[in-house]
């Protein structure tokens, strides 16, 4: 994590047992999106399953004035 400049969270689908959610990673050397899938257990979340990372364009390069 630590070429992660910042990231943001994006819910896609919950269900109260399940939640599919969107992060997209802005690092210094591009943008990329990843998605967890999220397993209610008892009172927690655990994640299931992570799929594999995907390039985003970014509107604007990080670092850019």
């Amino acid at each position: 994590m630590g070429s992660v400049k910042s990231w943001v969270q994006l819910p896609e689908t919950n269900d109260h047992r399940e939640a599919l959610i969107a992060v997209e990673e802005v690092r210094s050397s591009g943008q990329r999106r990843v998605r967890y899938r999220l397993v209610r257990a008892g009172s927690t979340w655990r994640i299931a399953a992570i799929e594999a990372p995907q390039e985003v364009p970014a509107v604007v390069p990080y670092g850019t004035p």
